[in-house]
C-alpha cells in the first residue's frame, strides 16, 4: 500500500512556530507604496461601481413587483368576468325574448 503524507499534529509541528505562517519581506520590497495605494483605489471603484450597480438592480425589481402586484389586484377578477359574460348575455337574450313574446313575468321571477 502506498503511503499518503498526514496532516496530523507530527507534520504540522516539523516546522518551527516562528517560521509557520511567515512571508519573505523580499517577495514585498519590490511593491512601491504608491502601486499598492493604486490597486486600493482601483479596487475600492469597482467596489463602489458594482455596490451602485447592485442599488439600481434593487430599485428596479421593487419598481417591477410594485406594478407587477399593482396589476394582478387590476386584473384578478378578468377570468372570472370572462366566465361570466356568456352567461350573462344568453340571459340578457332570454329576458329580451320572453319580453317580445309577452311572457315575461314568469322568467324575472325565475330569474
Amino acid at each position: 500500500m502506498g503511503s499518503k503524507p498526514s496532516t496530523d499534529e507530527s507534520t504540522q509541528s516539523e516546522l518551527p512556530e516562528d517560521q509557520a505562517f511567515t512571508i519573505p519581506s523580499e517577495e514585498f520590497s519590490e511593491i512601491s507604496e504608491s502601486e499598492v495605494s493604486v490597486d486600493y483605489e482601483a479596487e475600492l471603484l469597482a467596489q463602489r461601481e458594482r455596490y451602485l450597480r447592485l442599488q439600481a438592480e434593487m430599485e428596479n425589481l421593487r419598481a417591477r413587483t410594485a406594478r407587477e402586484i399593482a396589476d394582478h389586484q387590476r386584473f384578478a377578477a378578468m377570468g372570472l368576468i370572462r366566465d361570466l359574460l356568456p352567461a350573462v348575455d344568453n340571459i340578457e337574450r332570454a329576458i329580451e325574448a320572453a319580453e317580445k313574446a309577452g311572457d315575461s313575468t314568469t322568467l324575472l321571477e325565475g330569474f
